[in-house]
């Protein structure tokens, strides 16, 4: 992590939107993501968000996603009282970042808006950060996991809200640069654009012929763009570019990364779930690690344990459920795994247990959950059907 603040830190001084695709860039990496949209979105004075400015994207076609986008929210009857769009609400200014799948149980997962809009956009999974820009704004980062890894989980969430509470200013910076903070008015995509020219070396001459526009065109422009980001004139937007006399970084660095990642925006119980869920993950084979075992490696008694999963509102039980449900969808996918060989493998001595344990995951049956997995595999037209093989 140090060496990504070094980075940013360096590129910043060369152009705050190579710094930002960078951290972009990074991030996605970071927790082994494929893809990231990132967003604004303002807050009226009444505390109402409004329409979120898209502005950044990382591995994918920002205009299709922003298609798919919003045939979800026509489809959906209720985005909001989605129980993953609940969990998006940070406290303060504390960066907050949210695990779609495990934020949730299996169940609602399962059945949440948030799991059709993964489905439409072929992801298996996301994870949200959130970082409060003073009362009036909020920065959304979205990071995409693929079709077949591992969930996101709270380890994850505390990694990237180590790493965004690292490069604040940097965002903060960015977000001015947008018009997103108090003072000021939100560009528009062509606004935006200019102000990339204007922070540029070339002279307004060459600005305005790329632009196909005149001087004087360009000169109200630039006066429009400067009035919405509350700055006099090219001269302050270049500094603002640049960060002339600003870190783009926190400067409180070594505090930051001396605390263990469950101090930094995570509650303690959510921490040792994750840390469960991970050491079950790792376990070769089924998730056969049991209680007793789990505790002494956290050196906490089996009590403990259990009290701090319940306040994290799971239990050590659903975290080996929710293990084998993940295992089981990876080995589905896999055509010459017989399920008697699946249901071995998670730790089922009779396949007629796998078989209600998907029922139970899933509704459906173990042989059509793989159907569906392996068609969603599959290359498909223009049209949307599948592609088969000429042989």
């Amino acid at each position: 992590m140090a060496e990504l603040w070094r980075e940013i830190h360096a590129l910043s001084s060369v152009s705050l939107e190579r710094a930002w695709e960078h951290v972009n860039m990074r991030l996605v990496e970071l927790v082994d993501g494929v893809s990231m949209a990132g967003y604004a979105q303002r807050r009226s004075a009444d505390g109402e968000a409004v329409e979120p400015v898209f502005f950044s994207s990382a591995g994918y076609d920002m205009e299709r996603r922003l298609q798919i986008l919003r045939a979800w929210q026509e489809a959906e009857p209720d985005v909001e009282g989605c129980p993953v769009n609940r969990q998006m609400v940070p406290a303060g200014s504390r960066c907050l970042a949210v695990p779609h799948s495990a934020c949730v149980t299996p169940q609602q997962w399962e059945h949440s808006a948030s799991k059709r809009l993964a489905d439409a956009l072929g992801i298996a999974d996301a994870i949200t950060v959130i970082m409060p820009a003073y009362q009036s704004a909020e920065l959304f980062l979205c990071i995409d996991r693929k079709r077949g890894g591992r969930p996101f989980d709270y380890g994850d969430a505390a990694l990237l809200v180590a790493a965004v509470e690292g490069v604040r200013p940097l965002m903060m910076r960015y977000l001015r640069s947008l018009g997103m903070l108090p003072g000021q008015q939100a560009l528009t995509r062509e606004e935006r654009q200019l102000v990339r020219l204007l922070a540029g070396e070339r002279d307004e001459d060459a600005i305005a012929q790329e632009l196909g526009a005149s001087l004087e065109t360009l000169a109200a422009q630039s006066a429009q763009v400067y009035r919405k980001l509350a700055v006099a004139n090219r001269y302050a937007l270049i500094r603002l570019w640049f960060g002339v006399g600003e870190s783009p970084i926190s400067m409180d660095l070594a505090a930051l990364g001396a605390q263990e990642p469950a101090a930094v925006g995570l509650e303690r119980e959510a921490y040792v779930a994750a840390r469960v869920r991970r050491m079950l993950r790792e376990a070769p084979g089924a998730p056969q690690l049991q209680l007793e075992e789990v505790a002494r490696r956290l050196s906490m008694s089996e009590r403990n344990l259990q009290r701090h999963l319940r306040q994290a509102n799971t239990s050590f039980r659903a975290l080996v459920d929710e293990v084998r449900q993940v295992r089981a969808h990876q080995m589905l996918a896999s055509p010459q795994l017989e399920f008697t060989d699946i249901a071995l493998r998670l730790g089922y001595e009779q396949v007629s247990s796998f078989n209600r344990a998907i029922k139970r995951w899933t509704g459906k049956t173990p042989g059509v959950v793989r159907s569906e997995l392996l068609s969603a595999e599959r290359p498909q037209d223009d049209a949307g059907c599948v592609v088969r093989d000429s042989q």
